[in-house]
């Protein structure tokens, strides 16, 4: 589940570079998008949501839930005008 700004849009979402659907909620005000993946023991797999989101000032925060393996998100935010 990713939890996004209020106003954000969700343009796609790809498991593995396959494009997959997504739930699409409001939790506290704010969207929230979700896919069900099978992820075999053992095995690692690629999660990538594109999103368009109202612009803030500031950096971006992505707070990073703790698993078992380190995680490292990337995250590619172009520069406002």
């Amino acid at each position: 589940r990713l939890l996004a700004t209020k106003g954000s849009k969700l343009m796609s979402v790809t498991s593995n570079g396959e494009r997959t659907p997504a739930i699409t909620q409001v939790e506290n005000g704010r969207p929230s998008f979700e896919i069900q993946v099978a992820i075999p023991p053992g095995q690692s797999g690629e999660l990538a949501f594109r999103l368009r989101e109202p612009s803030s000032p500031g950096e971006p925060k992505v707070p990073v839930q703790p698993l078992l393996d380190n995680v490292s998100p990337r995250v590619s935010v172009p520069a406002c005008p």
